[in-house]
């Protein structure tokens, strides 16, 4: 009884889009919505930061160590 009242009262859309436009319009807005990539971006992006941050140090350090071994070389 209740399977043929849902068959009468539901009636499936036969498509939803009638024209291509209006579906590249819809792909394209839920493509502009969809935010799961947008994580991996802002992870990306931080670990740029931090790895040209680590490489400046690093050269910096280094320099600072070529000069003192070379001091301490140039005592003996």
């Amino acid at each position: 009884m209740i399977k043929t009242m849902l068959r009468v009262v539901h009636k499936p859309q036969k498509h939803r889009y009638r024209s291509p436009p209006s579906r590249l319009c819809h792909i394209f807005g839920a493509a502009i919505d969809d935010e799961r990539g947008s994580v991996s971006v802002e992870y990306a992006l931080i670990a740029v930061i931090i790895s040209l941050v680590v490489i400046a140090g690093l050269s910096g350090i280094g320099t600072a160590l070529k000069t003192f071994f070379s001091d301490a070389a140039g005592g003996f």
